[in-house]
């Protein structure tokens, strides 16, 4: 790169970082229309949660935390036995952790850097940055350092109270930051081993010849001048002399190394994406690969002593090892397989299905799951229970299971097809229905001896079947997509499934489910391209309208009255009606993976399914609504924004809102102020309050209005 490019570049980069740190928080505070929600769901499956972990990091022996996709900030005060999921407010995915004692720490993911003071119990929003933050770590309770893309270094000097940009000369992402005293540290990252040095805190910074040739993602010292970097294809670096020169160390295998950890001078470990740990006893002159048992990428671990280490992983694993690492056993518990469907027979007793034959059953709510024997391994996609002890479920390959015991047993039945049973329903204990397909070759069949034999009531060459349902039993209706004329499908039984007539369905989307409040009010859900849909039908399937309320693919309907609906599909979306479809609200739940089935009890207590064996519980509905959408007739203002000590509610002499109470709640959604209105201005004294985000919201008989602004 000529000096000129270089400068060109350096320069656009500071002026990207001037804009982003200025304007970016303040367009996403002030310019985002939709309604935030804190998250009201609680993990059931995996436990402790099954988010992505990403990185972990112990301030003593018994204290640590773990941080990962979607939030997620973890912690433990007894080695690993138990861990607490925290409340971080924020959904960053979270990449680097580190705490200079065991209350005070700091996270870094994203644009967001968190910082705690109270061992995680509330989190405090201290940075945003251009660049993805990959690593942070700090020299004492005061300094510290964090990393990230486009070649971003970031210091600061207060407690994380302020943070500097610092030139790193470079524009490729960096991975990893490490200090052996206040002045000399080490980056590591780039696309061709990119290692740079300061001697001087940051001020300048030096790149330093490493003779390899992979992007670096770990780098860890033992001394002042000993140090180990690894990264792709098995690099692993070593220096004795304080970076100026490296040597490759044997033992590496092709796999990529992405975190290096010695507790002491001699012994190290490196997690590997394979899963396994190489370990050395002689400072890197040999390794020994080390099995822990799960094989999934190790992207952190981390050791309190030789003996004594802790490593995570994806879907939310966590395992630890007190025998150097021979020995491995797992602090988290519960199935990833992916989930398909989910039912319950009452309030406390439910059942979910999914690949590899899983089937899990709960008698408590979900405070516990069993996994029960299917006697299967093809994947169960449905499950019903016409009552407490008769359940069926279906799957691939013409797959159906039975149980007459609650799912003590189950007997596995062939539908008389090879087609996918993508959709079960029983409307008593022998009449039952499947459907789906395979090769855009639909079938329908019907069961009145509780299994024993099934007839096919239709079949077509044209198209395949999502999902049936019955609103009566006579009454019947089933969807899907035709993937030769490019549209969706609906079929409509009113002589409990003998024959069955198309509907118009009016969309080209992939129609997912099917859900009717009674015989003639019904929902379905599809997915096309990157959008999904939700149709309504009030005429018994005559006519479907479109309504609002969402853009991700939908895989599951589900009302517990005729108000009350839930929708659940990708990335972690449950959308929430409470008027028949008229609105929906998009719930906030804590992850991202895919939901495949969503089922409530009654309108306050709910579970979804999904991918790698989530499931996750409500108990209030789904969420507490803070809703950013003001009354059309009322206009809000707050002052100053950002504010420091005192916050004035203005703007409330409009259709008569002179009374009642304003609200602040944090940005997860906490109530954390409420004051009554007194006339059209109202003063808040904010002082004790942490700095952050925050929500201002007027409640009164006649109207509610709601602003946002920033704690200074």
């Amino acid at each position: 790169m000529t000096f000129t490019n270089f400068f060109v570049s350096l320069w656009f980069r500071y002026l990207m970082l001037y804009v982003m740190k200025n304007y970016t928080l303040l367009l996403l505070v002030f310019l985002n229309p939709v309604v935030m929600t804190a998250q009201d769901w609680q993990w059931q499956n995996p436990l402790p949660q099954g988010n992505n972990l990403n990185c972990v990091f112990f301030p003593d022996s018994y204290t640590g935390y773990a941080a990962g996709d979607n939030g997620t900030i973890i912690k433990t005060v007894n080695g690993g036995m138990t861990w607490t999921v925290l409340s971080s407010g924020t959904t960053t995915k979270l990449s680097s952790i580190f705490f200079t004692d065991a209350n005070n720490g700091f996270v870094a993911g994203g644009v967001t850097i968190l910082k705690t003071v109270d061992g995680g119990t509330t989190w405090i929003l201290r940075n945003e940055s251009l660049g993805g933050l990959r690593s942070v770590y700090f020299t004492d309770p005061n300094t510290g350092y964090a990393v990230g893309d486009w070649g971003s270094i970031i210091k600061t000097t207060n407690g994380g109270e302020s943070w500097v940009d610092l030139p790193s000369g470079t524009t490729n992402p960096l991975y990893s930051v490490y200090f052996t005293d206040p002045n000399n540290g080490y980056v590591v990252g780039g696309y061709s081993a990119l290692i740079l040095k300061t001697t001087n805190g940051g001020a300048t910074w030096t790149s330093m010849p490493s003779g390899a040739f992979w992007g670096l993602q770990s780098v860890c010292f033992t001394q002042a001048d000993t140090g180990y970097v690894v990264g792709e294809y098995g690099t692993i670096l070593k220096t004795t002399d304080g970076g100026n020169t490296w040597i490759t160390l044997p033992g590496g295998t092709g796999n990529s190394l992405y975190s290096v950890c010695f507790p002491d001078h001699n012994t190290g470990y490196v997690g590997v994406s394979n899963g396994t740990i190489l370990k050395t006893t002689d400072a890197g002159t040999n390794w020994t690969t080390l099995q822990t048992g799960i094989n999934t990428c190790l992207p952190s671990i981390y050791f309190t002593d030789p003996a004594t280490g802790y490593a995570v992983s994806y879907k939310g694993v966590i395992i630890k090892t007190v025998t150097g690492g021979s020995t491995w056993s797992a602090l988290s518990s519960g199935t990833r397989n992916d989930l398909q469907s989910v039912c319950f027979t009452t309030p406390t007793t439910g059942y979910a299905v999914g690949n590899w034959g899983t089937l899990l059953k709960t008698d408590n709510s979900g405070t516990t799951w069993t996994e029960l024997s299917s006697g299967t391994t093809f994947p169960l996609l449905s499950v019903c229970f016409p009552d407490v002890n008769t359940g069926y479920a279906s799957g691939l390959e013409g797959t159906v299971l039975k149980t007459i015991n609650g799912g003590t047993s189950w007997t596995v039945y062939s539908g008389g097809t090879f087609k996918d049973y993508n959709s079960v329903f029983f409307t008593d204990v022998n009449t039952g229905y499947v459907a789906g397909g395979l090769n855009n070759s639909a079938t329908l069949m019907k069961t009145l001896d509780g299994g024993n034999t099934w007839m096919e009531t239709l079949t077509d060459t044209t198209f395949e079947l999502s999902s049936v349902f019955f609103a009566d039993p006579s009454t019947g209706y089933a969807v899907g997509y035709d993937d030769v004329n490019h549209t969706g499908i609906i079929l409509k039984s009113t002589n409990g499934g003998g024959t069955w007539t198309p509907l118009s369905s009016g969309t080209d989307f992939w129609l997912t489910s099917v859900f009717f409040t009674d015989a003639t009010t019904g929902y379905v859900t599809g997915l096309k391209d990157n959008s999904g849909i939700i149709r309504k039908t009030i005429d018994g399937g005559a006519s479907w309208t479109t309504l609002p309320g969402s853009k991700d693919y939908l895989n599951s309907i589900y009302f517990t009255d005729a108000n009350t609906g839930f929708a659940a599909g990708i990335y972690g979306s449950i959308y929430k009606t409470t008027n028949a479809g008229a609105t929906w609200i998009k719930l906030s739940t804590g992850t991202d993976f895919w939901f495949h089935s969503v089922w409530f009890t009654d309108p306050n207590n709910g579970f979804a399914v999904g991918d790698a064996g989530t499931i996750i519980h409500t108990t209030d509905g789904g969420y507490t609504e803070v809703s950013e959408l003001p009354d059309p007739g009322i206009v809000i203002s707050i002052y100053p924004n950002p504010a420091e000590t005192t916050l004035t509610v203005g703007g409330l002499n409009s259709k008569n809102c002179s009374r009642g109470s304003i609200k602040i709640y944090g940005i997860t959604g906490q109530k954390v102020m409420e004051k009554p209105i007194k006339g059209s201005k109202t003063h808040l004294d904010i002082s004790s309050l942490p700095k952050g985000i925050y929500f201002v919201k007027y409640i009164s008989p006649e109207c509610t209005a709601t602003a946002k602004f920033i704690k200074n």
